[in-house]
């Protein structure tokens, strides 16, 4: 069962767009790295012309292109970085930062949090996105990335800065969907969809038909709730999933070895 009711910190859902977060902390499941690209790079674009401070920490690949599409826009991205407005960072030099007789220490990520956030408090608006939790959960370690999230909520407190935390993994994959999905929903305000969430829905509709006799996503949505709860929050695609692993385990297997065929057949007919 992948429900845990033991975490105490609940955020209200809310709606959100990648360029116009209002300050919020709110999170993307991936599916394509491609599309993870183009939503950083929207978030960082609109922040940069806005005035904003932009941090970003994410591998280098995806540093690497974020910063080619942000330059072929007409952004002078070297000039930001001279100048502190846009601080371009990875993971491993975020960890390393954060490391203490060799092993990742949690206080110093947090005390680093919080002297990034009193800047915000002394007037420097900022927006910032990070794959430091993403990092942690595809080495297994499910428990650090939701410990990160959590403490980026609590020290974020009330302040208006948009914290954009992006994941990437297989939405078709079962290993994807490991206990702990939970504890990171719960400390964000909302998952904007991504471009590959409605094919996604479609080949687990179909896929879910053929095995159990209705499409899933149809039933959810018919109990879906606007109540602030960590589930309602989540792209339909993925609530579906989440409902098999939890009452149809076995049903769950079959449906997404369906769902990743139908997948494919759709991304070919797009090609």
């Amino acid at each position: 069962m992948i429900l845990n009711t033991d975490i105490s910190i609940t955020v209200p859902m809310a709606r959100c767009s990648i360029e116009n977060p209002d300050g919020r902390h709110f999170c993307q499941l991936h599916h394509e790295a491609e599309s993870l690209v183009d939503a950083i790079y929207r978030f960082a674009n609109t922040g940069l012309r806005e005035g904003e401070r932009v941090m970003l920490v994410a591998p280098d690949e995806r540093n690497r292109n974020v910063l080619e599409r942000l330059r072929v826009d007409g952004v002078d991205t070297a000039a930001l970085v001279r100048t502190g407005r846009l601080s371009v960072q990875t993971p491993g030099e975020i960890r390393d930062a954060c490391l203490r007789g060799g092993v990742f220490d949690t206080q110093r990520f947090r005390n680093l949090f919080a002297t990034l956030f009193r800047q915000y408090d002394a007037g420097v608006r900022m927006r910032l996105y990070g794959e430091l939790s993403n990092s942690f959960w595809h080495e297994g370690d499910v428990e650090t990335a939701a410990l990160l999230e959590e403490i980026c909520h609590e020290v974020r407190g009330e302040r208006r800065i948009a914290v954009f935390c992006g994941y990437l993994f297989d939405g078709l994959d079962q290993d994807s969907y490991r206990t702990g999905i939970e504890r990171i929903c719960r400390v964000h305000s909302c998952f904007p969809e991504t471009p590959e969430d409605d094919r996604l829905r479609e080949a687990v509709d179909a896929a879910s038909r053929e095995v159990i006799g209705i499409p899933l996503s149809v039933a959810l949505n018919r109990t879906h709730s606007d109540g602030g709860n960590w589930w309602d929050r989540l792209p339909l695609a993925r609530r579906t999933i989440l409902w098999l692993q939890a009452h149809m385990p076995g049903a769950m297997i079959r449906v997404l070895d369906l769902a990743r065929s139908n997948y494919r057949a759709g991304q070919d007919r797009s090609a």
